[in-house]
């Protein structure tokens, strides 16, 4: 190690597949950032230099893409997976995920931490010009992405390695020095309440949405966290408040270095690229704030209001009923997975299951699960189990008797319960089998999961706390998650044949009954 790296602390405990050729290294930069390095560089193989980029250069390889896409065009679907392979094999990327969301929303401005996360990509005191990473990265064939989730906020970017550190550095000043330009505060808005409006064709989001509907006053599952025009300019401006007054506080607040997981995925040696990071991220702010938290906000869903069916009139024509009951937060339970045991229990499609009798009545094509790592379904307040069934048309005529059978099913597992020692070792095996022999995923996928992931899981299991089954905790699966099967907090059927009634964010059509 280098005098330098007495500014870092670096571990090695990553536990890996057998078969993953890439290095890992993870360390802690003094400003409380942590980081994994992955690198992808195979042994013989030679690193890529950096370009020193001229106007030639960039008019040469936008000509040589115009070539290539007519090429593609030639020889259509075997020269597109073969560029496809190829670009994913000489991209690099990063992610960064800080571990606030959409729960610090001011209570008067619902959005707000989103809209904030668009800010930030206009532009830096070292690089000022307006999108100046994604127009950067968009020009060379790269990618750039964010998302605001309700404890998570990430924001990640993929690009040829020969681009990468210069566009890690553009990208590492959102976090340094944002600019937040006035001047593109109203053009932001338009695109968090375009992001709105696309959710308003989601059924999946427009079923979110109604059950946050539901959660007790005050709570923050009730917030609405996306925001819109309304939302951030209008109703705001009625109020005489000023939102982007509030912008920079709100982002010193939040985006503070001790919050923030990095990881780092290039073609280059872990050396080389932990001086890169060490160089660009260590002028990261912390502002030595402890972390908002919201796990002393238990129990989100109050019985009175969360035991009742919900008809909705959806927007794909489709028959789906959901069945989902709240259950406490499992984020410190990931060694023992409990909701992730009966999803697999009541899911399955085998002989005696619910999937295999309805279908044998011809009233239901599909069933799914929806063990979910979404800010929404997993967050410190609660965690949603959730599966839905596709019913055929003769099937939602008899959706009350689907139901009865999903009650019996339940009622049945819970009194034959009896020690889940080897189904809950088989799924163990079939996790590890699916770990081991996993494919390599496209590089800007793979560092948004494992930021992600350094949020929530040990150094360790940073790579198999999502997959892994660790040990089999009988109290835990039956005590708290299996017995609350036999009380159905929430049951939603939606059809196209249902009156319409609309809620006032989501324009959602309605119908609560519990006939």
């Amino acid at each position: 190690m280098t005098a330098d790296n007495k500014r870092i602390r670096m571990s090695n405990c990553i536990t890996q597949s057998e078969n993953d050729d890439r290095k890992y290294r993870y360390i802690s930069l003094d400003n409380g950032l942590r980081v994994l390095l992955i690198s992808d560089l195979k042994e013989g193989e030679s690193v890529v230099d950096e370009d020193v980029e001229s106007e030639e250069e960039s008019e040469e390889e936008e000509v040589g893409d115009d070539e290539m896409e007519m090429d593609e065009h030639s020889d259509e679907e075997v020269d597109e997976n073969v560029a496809n392979s190829q670009q994913i094999e000489r991209k690099s990327a990063a992610a960064l995920c800080i571990g606030v969301g959409s729960f610090c929303n001011p209570d008067n401005i619902p959005g707000f931490a989103h809209f904030l996360e668009h800010m930030v990509f206009m532009g830096s005191s070292k690089y000022p010009g307006e999108n100046e990473l994604d127009d950067y990265i968009s020009t060379r064939g790269g990618d750039t992405n964010a998302w605001t989730d309700t404890e998570k906020t990430c924001f990640y970017f993929g690009v040829e390695q020969k681009y990468f550190y210069r566009a890690l550095d553009r990208f590492a000043n959102f976090f340094i020095s944002p600019l937040f330009k006035e001047d593109a505060v109203d053009r932001e808005i338009e695109a968090v309440d375009s992001e709105f409006q696309m959710n308003l064709t989601d059924d999946d989001s427009r079923a979110s949405q109604l059950f946050s509907l539901l959660a007790r006053e005050n709570h923050v599952m009730r917030m609405f966290m996306i925001g819109n025009a309304e939302t951030l300019r209008d109703t705001p401006k009625k109020q005489g408040l000023n939102i982007y007054s509030k912008l920079k506080d709100f982002y010193k607040r939040l985006y503070s270095a001790q919050y923030m997981t990095l990881a780092v995925y290039s073609k280059d040696t872990l050396d080389k690229m932990e001086t890169h990071v060490k160089d660009i991220f260590s002028s990261v702010p912390n502002n030595n704030f402890p972390r908002p938290v919201f796990d002393n906000q238990k129990d989100p869903f109050p019985d009175v209001s969360f035991h009742k069916i919900i008809k909705v009139l959806p927007v794909n024509n489709v028959h789906k009923l959901w069945v989902s009951w709240a259950c406490p937060p499992v984020g410190d339970l990931y060694k023992t997975k409990p909701l992730d045991i009966l999803d697999a229990l009541i899911t399955h499609e085998g002989k005696g299951s619910i999937l295999s009798l309805l279908k044998k009545k011809t009233w239901a094509v599909g069933m799914t699960g929806n063990i979910s790592f979404d800010g929404f379904d997993f967050n410190s307040t609660w965690s949603w189990f959730l599966f839905s069934i596709k019913l055929t048309p003769e099937g939602f005529k008899h959706y009350r008797e689907v139901l009865v059978i999903v009650f019996e099913y339940l009622r049945m597992l819970r009194e034959n319960f009896i020690s889940m020692t080897s189904f809950y070792e088989e799924q163990k095996l079939i996790a590890k089998t699916n770990f081991r022999w996993r494919e390599k995923i496209d590089p800007l996928e793979y560092v948004e999961k494992v930021a992600e992931n350094m949020q929530f899981f040990s150094e360790e299991d940073v790579l198999t706390g999502r997959s892994q089954f660790y040990q089999y905790d009988e109290k835990v699966i039956y005590q708290k998650f299996y017995r609350k099967a036999k009380v159905l907090d929430k049951i939603l059927v939606s059809s196209k044949i249902f009156i319409q009634r609309t809620d006032s964010i989501m324009s959602s059509e309605k119908n609560e009954n519990c006939d």
